[in-house]
């Protein structure tokens, strides 16, 4: 044995000595016994902070109504969701300076958050733009309205001074995060698996926040260009060939049938002149090329990110490359094409029993849930781990 497999072998053998040692530790560190002092300071924190911020994010997303009215920042409502994503930070903030006493401004933050959820539910549902992201961002401020609820209220019973930690200020900033840290530390090595599908979950909103990013600024430079105008259809028509998507008042049809890859030419959501398989009349565009290339970059990059960090940090995995690479792009391939196929089958279903609004909410969240729950297993399976690092 050279210089270098002996110096591997003792780093290995060091490293199982050190996870042996936390594995011990890690069963007396119950999360039962740890929770409201070690887990939810930090947590409520973390979720007052990334809430407000998801919420001010989604103020500036494209939304549309059934007129295809763009939803801007000027308009009263998006007012009203704008306070209803600062405030809650503000009052966190207060609660943060306020060392002694603490908890009863954090109490005021929880209402405010929780009021913060009803808008972004209500006033969207008003407006007829109820989307995925208003729900997102409704159910993370209920999310940290009840964390801090339930911080403060206990808090306030049992530590009105917050002399214990039991709600984050800045006087005890650092102190709550280690102590966050070393829970979540000692968690992660009595749970393995658990904590494996956690990294595989939050890598996959990581990637979705990334193509969030890239897909409108892609449209963006693409729908510039006169690829715009041009038509871009792949598989299909599924289903009927002269599906119409909308009457107009004086009884003209808009024509649009289903493709797995369906970018009709034109401004999305606009009336377009087309002549496709046979029917000749006005059809509903899609973008056309512009947009299927914004969308396929957006997925090709989406998916080398979810390669490399699928494989490094959620499943850790040091099987044979080559052969991980040649399964993912086969599972990609045969997944994207299965869950558009799908969706042509139950979208119409889904449409016709929630309306617009709620039919396309609902297919939204059903294909990520489709796509998330396929993945998971295949991954196990294409991103395998030795024994001796699993042990580890």
């Amino acid at each position: 044995m050279n210089k270098n497999d002996q110096l591997k072998e003792q780093k290995i053998k060091q490293k199982e000595v050190k996870a042996a040692k936390v594995r011990e530790k890690a069963k007396n560190h119950l999360l039962s016994k740890t929770w409201f002092l070690d887990w939810m300071p930090a947590l409520t924190n973390i979720l007052g902070l990334f809430s407000g911020l998801f919420g001010i994010l989604m103020i500036f997303l494209p939304y549309a109504s059934k007129d295809s009215v763009s939803f801007i920042l000027i308009s009263d409502p998006s007012k009203i969701l704008l306070i209803a994503s600062v405030l809650p930070i503000i009052t966190m903030i207060i609660s943060m300076l306020l060392p002694r006493y603490n908890c009863f401004a954090q109490l005021v933050f929880g209402v405010i958050s929780l009021l913060s959820a009803a808008a972004f539910l209500a006033i969207p549902i008003l407006k007829g733009i109820i989307s995925i992201f208003s729900i997102i961002a409704a159910f993370l401020y209920a999310l940290a309205a009840s964390f801090s609820l339930t911080a403060s209220i206990r808090a306030a019973l049992t530590d009105p001074k917050n002399e214990q930690g039991y709600v984050v200020s800045f006087k005890n900033f650092v102190k709550s995060y280690k102590n966050f840290g070393l829970g979540v530390y000692y968690w992660w090595h009595r749970h393995y698996k658990i904590a494996e599908f956690i990294r595989y979950f939050m890598v996959g909103n990581f990637i979705t926040i990334i193509q969030f990013i890239i897909l409108p600024l892609l449209q963006f430079i693409f729908k510039q260009t006169n690829l715009i105008n041009t038509d871009f259809h792949f598989i299909g028509p599924i289903g009927s060939a002269q599906k119409v998507a909308k009457v107009l008042s004086d009884g003209t049809k808009i024509y649009d049938p289903y493709y797995v890859f369906n970018f009709t030419g034109g401004q999305v959501g606009e009336y377009v002149q087309r002549s496709m398989n046979g029917v000749s009349g006005l059809y509903l565009g899609h973008g056309g090329l512009a947009y299927f290339l914004a969308m396929f970059i957006t997925l090709v990059i989406a998916q080398v990110l979810t390669f490399i960090m699928q494989r490094n940090i959620a499943f850790k995995s040091d099987g044979d490359i080559s052969k991980a690479v040649f399964w993912f792009v086969i599972a990609t391939i045969v997944i994207t094409l299965g869950q558009n196929v799908l969706y042509a089958l139950y979208q119409p279903w889904i449409y016709g029993l929630l309306g617009d609004t709620w039919g396309g909410v609902f297919a939204s969240f059903l294909q990520a849930l489709i796509a998330f729950w396929v993945f998971y297993p295949i991954f196990k399976v294409i991103f395998p781990r030795s024994q001796k690092e699993r042990k580890d």
